[in-house]
């Protein structure tokens, strides 16, 4: 049994369906049943091109305790088919969407498949979980720019802006990687699961005031000296400390920083990369590169 399970099931069932109602924003679970039944399949695929939400994870949660298929039925009725059936088919289609729309409904996936153990259910959330980690994700662990996937994965170079790496998208990707860390123990999830905790959810808050950035990619392009130091696999590149090493006003103005790290030996580019460090930091910040 899941943890989350576990969790769940240390409530009465009339404690969840408050949640449930909490949640949702909903008086009741059988009031959404009621509202949902008068509409086609057609009209309800319609509704899920909107944000709504996890509310299929919610439904999900809350048969997994009542046990009651009328909750089961009605998670299903959220199901977006015209973005999980691609994906359960190992098609990443997901280019022009606005990201966080979607990525709770993997989350509602995952949580879909712990319930039933139908297959469809664990294709869609692991295939997205690894098109938006291997082709839609920053270095950081974030992703989206402007809030939407605007190019084919693995082409990132143009998405850097003012609003890349939304922390909604951040935050809903962690909940996506528990579920596949508790299906399969992989260093992989665990790997990522820490990247983005770090890069995306404690970055967007303020050292010392109470505020937020919803996006922790902004950034201004500067040139900086940087000291390099060869070791036996590769270089370890030392940014200096940003000479104003004051904390920004807000959040939103932004602390961060981005450097381009080009590293050549004679007329042979090894790589490229894009540092970014905060102009908090007390210390320089430092990237090893591998060759």
């Amino acid at each position: 049994m899941m943890l989350t399970h576990r969790y769940l099931h240390s409530f009465q069932v009339d404690e969840l369906a408050h949640m449930f109602r909490v949640t949702a924003g909903l008086p009741s679970s059988d009031w959404a049943k009621k509202r949902t039944d008068r509409l086609t399949d057609e009209h309800m695929q319609e509704i899920l091109e909107t944000e709504l939400g996890g509310v299929n994870d919610v439904l999900a949660q809350l048969y997994a305790v009542t046990g009651n298929p009328d909750h089961l039925a009605l998670a299903r009725r959220f199901d977006h088919r015209r973005i999980f059936e691609p994906l359960a088919n190992g098609r990443d289609e997901l280019r022009g969407l606005h990201a966080n729309t979607q990525i709770p409904k993997f989350v509602g996936a995952a949580q879909e498949y712990e319930v039933t153990g139908e297959p469809f259910y664990r294709h869609v959330a692991s295939f997205a979980w690894e098109t938006i980690t291997g082709g839609r994700t920053f270095a950081t662990g974030g992703t989206s720019n402007y809030e939407h996937w605007r190019t084919p994965p693995g082409q990132l170079a143009s998405e850097l802006s003012p609003w890349s790496a939304e922390t909604c998208c951040s935050y809903n990707m962690l909940k996506l990687t528990r579920h596949l860390f508790g299906w399969d123990p992989q260093a992989k999830y665990a790997d990522y699961y820490e990247r983005t905790l770090y890069n995306s959810i404690l970055a967007s808050q303020h050292s010392e005031k109470l505020s937020l950035s919803i996006s922790t990619l902004r950034f201004t392009w500067k040139t900086c000296p940087i000291r390099t130091t060869p070791t036996r696999n590769g270089l370890t590149a030392a940014l200096p400390s940003p000479k104003n090493s004051k904390s920004p006003s807000s959040a939103a103005t932004s602390g961060m920083t981005s450097f381009e790290l080009v590293i050549r030996s004679e007329s042979r580019l090894f790589c490229t990369a894009t540092v970014a460090t905060n102009s908090c930091l007390k210390r320089p910040a430092r990237l090893r590169v591998y060759l």
